[in-house]
């Protein structure tokens, strides 16, 4: 079975989703409303990541450097700009999808 291998990349996603949310909070904190929300839907990605745990307890965890790949490609530096924004936004959508596909 590969139950492992999915909690850990969906328990590493969340971990990774969220800081990419407080980083994006950070980035572009002047839009209106960005800072709040992200903060927010960072902060429901720590709660998803820690709802996760009894899972892992109970199916253990196989460590995937996946997630990581992912964030990096999407996240390689910091964007400046109204353009920017949406690309970021953009980005935080595919890891969000990402891990729903998990």
């Amino acid at each position: 079975m590969h139950v492992g291998n999915y909690l850990g990349i969906l328990h590493h996603s969340e971990q990774d989703l969220a800081d990419a949310f407080k980083t994006i909070a950070n980035h572009h904190g002047d839009e209106p409303d960005v800072y709040n929300m992200c903060k927010l839907l960072a902060s429901w990605s720590e709660e998803h990541a820690k709802d996760i745990k009894p899972f892992v307890d109970r199916y253990s965890e196989e460590k995937s450097d996946e997630p990581d790949r992912l964030k990096q490609s999407l996240f390689e530096e910091p964007r400046s700009g109204s353009l920017a924004l949406v690309r970021d936004l953009h980005d935080l959508w595919l890891l969000g999808n990402e891990i729903h596909l998990c």
